[in-house]
C-alpha cells in the first residue's frame, strides 16, 4: 500500500473548521435553524480563512520550518469521512 500523500489542493489551509459541542436541546434547537448539521452532539462550523503562510502554488511557507504541529500532521489523524469536502489527499 502506498503511504498517504497531500495533492496540494489548499483546502485545508483556507478553511478553519471549528468544533463545537451542543449539550442541550435549546443549542440543538439553534444550531438546526441556522442550517448546521449536528453529528455526535456536535457542530462543525466552517470558517472561510486563507493562512497567510499558504503559497500561491498552495505550497506553505514554513514547510520544513516551525510548521504548526497540527499542520504537519493533518490529515493523518483524520478518518476519510471527516476530511474537508474536495480535500485532494489521497
Amino acid at each position: 500500500m502506498k503511504p498517504k500523500e497531500c495533492l496540494k489542493c489548499g483546502r485545508c489551509c483556507r478553511h478553519l473548521i471549528i468544533k463545537i459541542r451542543v449539550s442541550d436541546k435549546h443549542q440543538r434547537e439553534f444550531y438546526r435553524a441556522r442550517g448546521f448539521k449536528i453529528k455526535s452532539n456536535e457542530v462543525d462550523i466552517d470558517v472561510p480563512h486563507v493562512c497567510p503562510q499558504l503559497n500561491e502554488d498552495n505550497t506553505c511557507r514554513m514547510h520544513g520550518l516551525h510548521k504548526p504541529f497540527l499542520c504537519q500532521v493533518y490529515p493523518a489523524y483524520l478518518e476519510k469521512k471527516d476530511l474537508l469536502p474536495g480535500c485532494g489527499f489521497k
